[in-house]
C-alpha cells in the first residue's frame, strides 16, 4: 500500500505519517514531520514512515488504534457505535430469542417483571443490582451508561490507565460471567444462587488467575536475575572501547527505548546514551537498532564518515 495515499487520509490526518532521513534534500524542518535521531550511513533518499506500525507501512488497524490513541472525540465514538450495533443483540437473552424466532416467552425468569434484554440480565434485574451492590469494585461512573452494554463496555475498556486499572478490568469480566451462569441456572434449572454467593465465586476465580500471574511474573523475575548473575562485563584489549547495548519495549503504550554504554579497555566510563524509539519492533530488530545507533555514535565522536 502506497503511504503518499494515505498523507491526506481522513482517518488519522496525515498525524502518524512521518519523513525518514535519507539524503535529507525534500525535508522541510519546519513544516514537515520527520523522525529526528541518527542519519543513515548509505546515501538513500528521504522516504515517508507510517509511524504507529513495526513495518512502517500504514494499515487500517493502526491507524484506528492511532486514532484511538489521539482521542479524536465523535470520530472515535462512531466508530464504537458502528462496532456495537454489529454486535447488539447476539447475547441469547429471552428478549433476542423471542425477537429472532418468534417463540418463547421474553420475560425475565428472575424478576418475571421485565424483558430479558442483555443490560437487563446483566445490570438492572433486582437479581443483577443486588449482586453488583456486593461486588468489591464498582464503577459508579459508569452507571449512566447501563442502557446500553457496548457503549457501557468501550468506557470500561479504557480504565486500563487508572491505577489496577487491568485487575479491575478483569474481575469485572469475571464478574460478568458469573452473572451470566447464575441466570443460565436460573432459566434451565429453577434455582440461582445467592447475590453474595455469586460475587465470592468471582471473587475466589479472579484470585486464582491473579495468583497464576503472579507466580508467572516471579519465575520471569527469578530467571533474569540468574542471568544478571551469570552476565560478567569482559574488557576490551587495551587501547580499544567496549560498547554495550539495550533495548526495551513496553507492549501497553506500544514504545521502545534504547540505552548504550561506552567503557575503555580500563573499564572507565566514556559515554552513556539513553533514547527513545520512534517505532516499536520485534525485540530483535530493536536490539539491531540500538547497536547500529552506538556505532554510528561512536563514528561521529572519532569524526570519521563512514563504516
Amino acid at each position: 500500500m502506497v503511504l503518499e495515499k494515505h498523507f491526506e487520509c481522513k482517518v488519522t490526518d496525515g498525524r502518524g505519517v512521518r519523513k525518514r532521513v535519507g539524503d535529507g534534500k525534500t525535508i522541510d524542518i519546519w513544516k514537515d514531520r520527520w523522525i529526528p535521531g541518527v542519519a543513515g550511513v548509505k546515501d538513500t533518499k528521504d522516504r515517508l514512515f507510517w509511524a504507529h506500525s513495526a513495518s512502517g507501512e500504514y494499515t487500517v488497524k493502526s491507524g484506528y488504534r492511532s486514532a484511538q490513541e489521539r482521542k479524536i472525540g465523535r470520530r472515535v465514538r462512531n466508530s464504537h457505535e458502528e462496532s456495537g450495533c454489529r454486535n447488539e443483540g447476539i447475547l441469547p437473552v429471552n428478549e433476542n430469542i423471542k425477537a429472532g424466532s418468534m417463540q418463547g416467552n421474553p420475560l425475565c425468569k428472575c424478576c418475571e417483571v421485565c424483558s430479558e434484554s442483555t443490560e437487563h440480565m446483566l445490570f438492572l434485574c433486582n437479581h443483577a443490582e443486588a449482586i453488583w451492590k456486593m461486588a468489591p469494585i464498582q464503577w459508579d461512573g459508569l452507571e449512566s451508561l447501563r442502557g446500553k452494554f457496548w457503549l457501557w463496555w468501550s468506557e470500561l475498556v479504557e480504565a486500563t490507565v487508572r491505577e489496577k486499572g487491568e485487575e479491575h478490568i478483569t474481575f469485572t469480566v469475571n464478574l460478568l460471567w458469573q452473572i451470566w451462569k447464575d441466570r443460565n441456572e436460573i432459566n434451565f434449572n429453577g434455582k440461582g444462587r445467592a447475590p453474595g454467593v455469586v460475587v465470592h465465586k468471582a471473587l475466589t476465580e479472579w484470585l486464582e488467575y491473579q495468583e497464576i500471574q503472579g507466580e508467572g511474573m516471579e519465575e520471569e523475575r527469578e530467571l533474569r536475575q540468574r542471568v544478571r548473575k551469570q552476565e560478567r562485563w569482559a574488557a576490551p584489549d587495551k587501547g580499544w572501547i567496549k560498547l554495550n547495548t539495550n533495548a526495551a519495549l513496553n507492549q501497553q503504550t506500544n514504545k521502545a527505548g534504547w540505552g548504550i554504554v561506552a567503557r575503555d579497555w580500563k573499564g572507565k566510563l566514556v559515554a552513556t546514551l539513553a533514547c527513545p524509539s520512534f517505532t516499536y519492533s520485534a525485540p530483535i530488530l530493536e536490539e539491531a537498532l540500538a547497536i547500529r545507533t552506538a556505532m554510528v555514535k561512536l563514528l561521529w565522536k572519532a569524526g570519521k564518515g563512514s563504516l
